[in-house]
């Protein structure tokens, strides 16, 4: 949903999406 973390507080987004912003970066 996030597309960028710091929209929002690291620790309100999902591991997964965490991965996946990882890896699209």
């Amino acid at each position: 949903e996030v597309l960028f973390p710091a929209m929002k507080p690291y620790r309100d987004i999902p591991i997964n999406a965490t991965q996946t912003n990882t890896t699209n970066k």
